[in-house]
């Protein structure tokens, strides 16, 4: 009788660690590679991909570099997705949807020490983190648009920036940034599905030497 009980707990810990994955969709999907472009200001657009996730599209950028020279500068800035009349192909979790965007994106750089300019122009490199959300939405009219997916984003990788340098400063205004994500370690699993592995595993042990 008990080993018949040791394997129903048995097979039901191993239906609860194969389902976990699939319905743990509250975690941040991690963008492995893809790059977004950001201006002052201005239009922009994005390509991020991951694990089953795979997002083009276009929206408004703020992006703002250093200004004096051998000061601590950073090439921080921020992506929106706004929903237009423009359906993007997307996949999210492996499932493709047709879908107006929305959401934004944050980029954090390492600060660093501000380089004198090569000519009448500064070029800037660093690491940056990014978290944001993009939200997909049916085609329909303003305000009766359904949600199709709601996902959280986070990466990492180099940032690459310009600027043009005058009187004796250089122009946030006009810096151009790029973020070209890296592929990084997987995320590591939680400490609870370690623990419930481990568990299992003593269960199996148990259950073998009482036989």
């Amino acid at each position: 009788m008990r080993v018949f009980w040791c394997k129903v707990i048995f097979l039901l810990c191993s239906a609860v660690l194969g389902l976990t994955p699939a319905i743990a969709h509250a975690d941040p999907i991690r963008v492995t590679s893809g790059v977004v472009t950001v201006r002052f200001s201005d239009l922009a657009g994005a390509s991020l991909t991951g694990d089953g996730l795979s997002v083009n599209g276009d929206g408004l950028s703020s992006a703002a570099g250093p200004v004096q020279v051998g000061s601590l500068g950073t090439l921080d800035g921020s992506f929106r997705f706004v929903p237009r009349q423009t359906l993007f192909n997307v996949i999210v979790n492996g499932t493709p949807y047709a879908a107006l965007l929305d959401g934004m994106l944050t980029f954090t750089t390492t600060p660093f020490i501000t380089p004198p300019p090569t000519g009448d122009c500064g070029v800037f490199q660093t690491t940056f983190a990014m978290i944001g959300h993009v939200r997909g939405l049916g085609a329909a009219p303003e305000g009766a648009r359904p949600t199709l997916f709601d996902i959280a984003l986070d990466g990492s990788g180099t940032a690459s920036g310009n600027e043009a340098f005058r009187g004796g400063i250089y122009l946030p205004q006009t810096a151009v940034i790029t973020y070209n994500f890296a592929d990084t370690a997987a995320t590591p699993e939680p400490a609870s599905m370690i623990l419930l592995g481990t568990g299992v595993a003593g269960l199996m042990v148990r259950c073998r030497k009482r036989t």
